[in-house]
């Protein structure tokens, strides 16, 4: 009589677990929905502008690395986020107070050279860098990157996606009540990287290959690949060099044994003869003197800027001593600028401009000296490689 009881309450237990189980369904079932019902609620006070596509690949360097070492994985959504009127400067500020605002929720699948497959949602390493760590946050241009060390040999296959997100114009306004709905996607195409055995040299890995120095002439602009030349390429961006006259470019290596490459006739000079007798063109004064070019002269990208004849100053090249073009204004010095760039997480991702400060009044469109712009205010303008 015992057993049967025995079996009776075995029974019992398994459907109390089943009971138990379809309970907390349920309970999940409709904390789930109630989530959803709020948060369609809320989203139905806003006026829903059209949903827009987005399409999202994976980019992956380098593409071939030893065990031990680390492949860099780049997730992009385009476009990026903005909100339902365009407005996307309010992000910048979320970002710069520590705030998330780009895609979130973006996921990657890794597949191993066995099949075996594993989906996560990254960190973005320059959103890392100002403090913020959330797993499948974005910056706000659409792109999130990450290092990843594969632990097999053999090839291995990238694919992301993007699970869709709502923007409002609460950020901007209270009143306004719009929203937009950036629509899923996913990479078409998986991104394949090689895993071997031995390490391998190159790129992100170790910054090689190295370019030696260059025995022979070079012009500028020195190619970017080139990265070791920079002990050699260093401008001349005023009279004197700096500021402290010191007369020394430590950047710079002059030949020993210089040779003219160009001779070019800037005014008349010397005895004029006849019935001037020993009388010499005027060498200070005057409409052409000779000594009409004031100031040293500039040397940015392979190029020469010097003040010309009276209001105006020229673009020379370097290694030919062809006038480029002439513009009204004098030119006093360059200057090399790192830009600010919108948000922390962009500040490593731009490049290094240039500038020529002077009293400056010249054109701002066109092909010669007119792809430089002016500010009468500021006195300066911009350096634009032809």
């Amino acid at each position: 009589m015992r057993k049967p009881t025995k079996l009776c309450s075995k029974k019992f237990l398994t459907k109390a677990k089943t009971n138990k189980t379809i309970a907390i369904f349920f309970t999940l079932l409709m904390a789930t929905s109630t989530v959803l019902l709020i948060q369609q609620t809320a989203l139905a006070q806003y006026t829903a502008m059209p949903n827009r596509e987005t399409f999202t690949s994976v980019g992956v360097t380098p593409s071939l690395v030893g065990l031990g070492q680390e492949v860099m994985i780049n997730i992009m959504v385009y476009p990026g986020p903005e909100g339902p009127t365009y407005e996307a400067q309010t992000f910048v500020e979320m970002v710069n107070q520590g705030k998330p605002a780009g895609f979130a929720n973006v996921s990657v699948t890794i597949t191993e050279p066995d099949g075996t497959k594993d989906t996560f949602k990254p960190v973005d390493i320059s959103l890392h860098n100002i403090g913020i760590n959330e797993p499948g946050r974005m910056q706000i241009v659409g792109h999130l990157m990450f290092n990843y060390e594969p632990k097999k040999i053999g090839n291995y296959s990238i694919t992301a996606s993007f699970p869709g997100q709502t923007y409002t114009t609460d950020l901007v306004s209270d009143t306004i009540k719009l929203s937009v709905f950036y629509k899923p996607s996913s990479s078409v195409k998986p991104t394949i990287f090689q895993v071997q055995n031995d390490w391998v040299s190159g790129g992100l890995i170790d910054g090689s290959p190295w370019s030696p120095l260059p025995e022979n002439y070079w012009e500028s602009p020195v190619q970017t690949d080139n990265r070791e030349w920079y002990t050699i390429a260093g401008d001349w961006v005023q009279g004197n060099y700096d500021r402290l006259g010191s007369n020394y470019n430590p950047y710079s290596k002059a030949p020993n044994s210089p040779h003219i490459l160009y001779a070019r006739e800037v005014a008349d000079s010397g005895l004029i003869g006849g019935i001037w007798g020993s009388l010499p063109l005027p060498q200070s004064s005057g409409q052409y003197n000779a000594l009409s070019y004031g100031g040293d002269p500039i040397i940015v990208d392979g190029k020469i800027y010097r003040n010309h004849r009276s209001g105006y100053f020229e673009c020379v090249d370097l290694r030919t001593g062809t006038r480029l073009w002439e513009a009204a204004g004098s030119v006093a010095l360059a200057q090399r600028l790192d830009l600010p760039f919108q948000t922390a997480a962009q500040s490593n991702e731009g490049a290094i401009t240039s500038w020529l400060w002077g009293g400056v009044t010249i054109s701002t469109s066109g092909t010669g000296s007119d792809k430089w712009y002016s500010s009468k205010r500021h006195k300066l303008c911009r350096i634009r490689r032809r």
